[in-house]
């Protein structure tokens, strides 16, 4: 009695320890709710070809966004360069595009970063780092927010997977030193988006959690990229993209006199002579009042068209007063303005 007494105790130890062995071991599901694309490991053998529909970064010569920031106007002016970056991880190198992205508010220079890009085999697009020159008072003050994928432990940051449905959630590696992004997560694949060529109705709304807890949410338009942006009340709006595979056109005469005077003006004001620089002022006037029946034609963004604009008020005030400083700087403004109008 007491050995088949002792056998049952034995038998209920063994079961229990079986499932106290079980409970404690790791589970084989992620413990986030992430993506497929982000639980298996990403391989890069044609990293630089980045052609995602909603990523085209090798179609993108330069991009514009305009908006606001910490109450001031900001821009944020996107350029992918022609060299490669390669990068080391694992037990071998990843070659990455660079896209260097210019950030200004109130027209000061905010920060200068290179980010580093490269397309999975699998479609997906991934971070592999970023490279951050932050300014102030036109002085460069730290490199806050910087890391590359092999240094500390870091892995690349899957920016965007190659299939998705509304839900899909993923997030930063949890090893990664100081990640601007925490997670993401698609909530709509039927925003509606606006993009510098008209309205879009099948745009993709990405919610991110950034390292700060703020939420900030983008809308991304098939071929264009990310076209909105908005967190706390700061917002950005994409106004321009040149593709690089565009064909390049003609510049409209107009523009071309205006670039023409202006750098005349520049180059003449300091002699003095205002019957001449009011002569080159009426010109550049006329000029762009020639233009505007075009403007539309052109699909020229609104906020250039009204910085020139403003550019060449503050030009005719100036030259009318007589004043060399101020008509100097407004000629440098319209030609920097007339940039932006030509692109």
């Amino acid at each position: 009695m007491c050995k088949q007494f002792y056998k049952i105790i034995i038998f209920f130890i063994i079961i229990i320890m079986v499932l106290l062995t079980a409970c404690i071991q790791p589970s084989a599901v992620p413990a986030t709710n992430a993506s497929s694309d982000e639980a298996v490991e990403p391989h890069f053998s044609q990293p630089t070809t980045i052609t995602h529909s909603f990523y085209p970064l090798a179609q993108i010569a330069q991009a514009i966004w305009l908006g606001t920031a910490a109450g001031a106007a900001t821009r944020v002016e996107a350029t992918l360069l022609l060299e490669n970056k390669r990068i080391r991880w694992r037990a071998g190198e990843i070659e990455t595009r660079v896209l260097q992205v210019i950030n200004y508010r109130a027209g000061m220079l905010v920060s200068v970063t290179y980010h580093y890009f490269a397309q999975a085999d699998d479609g997906s697009v991934y971070a592999l780092g970023a490279e951050v020159n932050n300014y102030a008072a036109g002085q460069m003050v730290n490199h806050a927010g910087s890391w590359q994928t092999g240094v500390e432990g870091a892995a690349p940051m899957l920016i965007i997977p190659a299939h998705f449905a509304v839900g899909t959630f993923y997030t930063a590696p949890q090893d990664m030193p100081n990640p601007v992004v925490q997670s993401r997560a698609i909530v709509s694949l039927t925003q509606a988006a606006v993009t510098p060529s008209g309205a879009a109705d099948k745009g993709i709304l990405v919610q991110e959690t950034l390292a700060d807890g703020t939420l900030e949410k983008s809308t991304y338009a098939e071929g264009w990229g990310m076209v909105s942006t908005e967190s706390n009340g700061e917002a950005l709006t994409l106004v321009l993209l040149n593709r690089s595979d565009a064909e390049p056109s003609a510049l409209p005469t107009p523009l071309v006199t205006i670039e023409a005077e202006a750098e005349d003006l520049i180059d003449f004001i300091p002699s003095g002579n205002w019957v001449v620089i009011a002569k080159d002022v009426t010109t550049i006037s006329t000029a762009w009042q020639n233009y505007q029946s075009q403007l539309v034609k052109d699909q020229v963004p609104s906020p250039f068209a009204a910085a020139l604009e403003a550019a060449l008020m503050q030009l005719q005030t100036s030259a009318a007063a007589q004043a060399a400083v101020a008509t100097h700087q407004a000629a440098n403004d319209v030609s920097a303005t007339l940039m932006d109008l030509m692109a």
